[in-house]
C-alpha cells in the first residue's frame, strides 16, 4: 500500500479536529473563533496541491546527442545492442499508438525513450534504481517510469502482432 502523503495527513488531521471542536465545544464566542481557524487551514491546505515547494530538475538535451554520436563499440557498451539494434528497435516501435498523443502536447521522442529504457535494463543492483536512471538522464523519476511503461507495452504489443 503507498505511503500516505503529508498532505492527505494534513487534511485528515486538520477534518478531525475541527470535528472535535465544533461537536465538543459549546456554541460559544471563543470555540466559533477556533473553527473559523481550522476551516480556513483546511482551505488554505486543500488549495494546494504540494505543501512544500517543489523543486525543478535540470534538463540536460545535449546528454542525448552526446549518446547519440558515441562510436558502435561505445554505443553497445553503454546501452547492451548494437546501434542498427537500436535504430531498428525505434522503427518497430514509433508507429505504436503509446508513443502517439492525442492531446497535442509533443512527446519525447522514441529514440530518447528507448535509450533511457535501455540504459536502466543494462544496469543490475542499485545502478537499475529509477532514481539514478533519472539523474543520469536529467529527467524525473515518474518520467522514468512512465518511460519504462511505454517501452515494454510498445514491445508486447509488437509481439502479439
Amino acid at each position: 500500500m503507498p505511503t500516505e502523503s503529508d498532505r492527505k495527513t494534513c487534511i485528515k488531521r486538520l477534518k478531525t479536529v475541527y470535528a472535535a471542536t465544533y461537536v465538543l465545544c459549546d456554541s460559544d464566542e471563543s470555540s466559533d473563533e477556533e473553527c473559523e481557524v481550522y476551516l480556513h487551514c483546511l482551505a488554505s491546505v486543500m488549495g494546494k496541491r504540494y505543501l512544500s515547494p517543489r523543486q525543478s530538475i535540470p534538463k540536460c538535451d545535449e546528454f542525448h546527442r552526446f549518446l547519440f554520436n558515441l562510436d558502435s563499440d561505445r554505443f553497445r557498451q553503454e546501452f547492451r545492442v548494437p546501434k542498427e539494434t537500436f535504430h531498428m528497435l525505434v522503427e518497430l516501435l514509433e508507429e505504436n499508438e503509446v508513443f502517439q498523443n492525442a492531446i497535442g502536447h509533443p512527446q519525447t521522442r522514441v529514440e530518447h525513450q528507448l535509450l533511457i529504457v535501455l540504459s536502466r535494463m543494462g544496469e543490475y543492483g542499485s545502478a537499475a534504481s529509477v532514481g539514478k536512471t533519472a539523474r543520469k538522464f536529467g529527467i524525473g523519476e515518474g518520467t522514468v517510469l512512465l518511460f519504462t511503461q511505454r517501452v515494454i507495452s510498445a514491445i508486447i504489443d509488437h509481439k502479439d502482432r
